[in-house]
């Protein structure tokens, strides 16, 4: 079940809206934001010497 889906069925609904959206997207998508940025740094970063 995602966010939008739980966040609908906590308000009495089964059925999500667009306010349900609006209201976590910013949420799930810095968290999506986050994991990609630390994924970029450990790939670009460069070995130590003494690897």
């Amino acid at each position: 079940m995602s966010a939008i889906q739980s966040r609908a069925f906590l308000n009495g609904r089964d059925f999500s809206t667009p306010e349900d959206v609006k209201e976590l997207a910013l949420t799930l998508l810095a968290h999506r934001i986050s994991l990609n940025a630390g994924r970029m740094t450990s790939l670009t970063q460069s070995p130590s010497p003494d690897r």
